[in-house]
């Protein structure tokens, strides 16, 4: 996978964890940006199957702040 300033992943189109459950796979994943990353997904998912995974486990420590609805990613100056 190659770097960027900023990652942006979708999981809005599936109820199965697929790559997330493969650890080096989410590794890759999460250390090729390097100014940001933003996450599409529903709270559903990160509640349910989701929930299981490291990014499941990122955004339950980050509470309220890991999510942005669309407004408030609009807003962004990025």
């Amino acid at each position: 996978g190659n770097e960027d300033d900023y990652i942006i992943l979708s999981l809005v189109r599936t109820q199965d964890i697929g790559f997330l459950k493969d650890l080096r796979r989410t590794n890759v994943m999460l250390t090729r940006c390097r100014r940001g990353m933003f996450i599409c997904t529903t709270r559903a998912f990160m509640i349910g199957a989701g929930s299981k995974t490291l990014v499941g486990q990122m955004i339950a420590e980050f509470g309220e702040d890991a999510w942005l609805d669309e407004e408030q990613f609009a807003q962004l100056n990025l």
